[in-house]
């Protein structure tokens, strides 16, 4: 069984040996939408029992690939996602935050994340605070109150 996909669908081919040609010949026994994770109960019909097999276990791994594709690309997304929110905060867009508990559910799933880091044995640093130097433009007030 041969398992391709092309553009939205799932082309499941039939290797077929001719003795005429003496040679194999793949025949496209079905097709089904490529979105799909599941086989289709009229797809499956037409496989034999180790073809419906492999065609499960093909879309199982396809599954898990997907899945740590995601979980992958996640954290990039997290950060632009947390900028952009930090950014519609200070500008004033901050529609959801009025939303009764949306506060604190944010909260809460930021204290979840950092556990997650610390569990992971990512140690999580407080950025120092800089002392503010004095500014040399600035007037100095000398008047003598003694």
């Amino acid at each position: 069984m041969q398992i391709r996909q092309r553009t939205n669908k799932l082309v499941l081919l039939r290797s077929e040996y001719i003795p005429e040609k003496k040679r194999t010949v793949a025949r496209q026994v079905a097709s089904f939408d490529a979105v799909l994770d599941r086989l289709p109960e009229e797809v499956a019909e037409k496989l034999t029992h180790e073809e419906r097999k492999e065609v499960r276990a093909w879309l199982d791994n396809r599954t898990k690939e997907r899945e740590a594709d995601r979980q992958k690309n996640s954290l990039s997304v997290l950060i632009y996602s947390l900028r952009n929110s930090t950014k519609a905060i200070e500008e004033g867009n901050d529609i959801q935050l009025s939303r009764p508990g949306f506060a604190d559910e944010l909260v809460e799933e930021l204290n979840n994340l950092k556990s997650a880091l610390r569990k992971k044995g990512i140690k999580l640093t407080k950025p120092k605070q800089t002392k503010r130097k004095a500014d040399d433009n600035q007037e100095l007030d000398l008047s003598a109150d003694n």
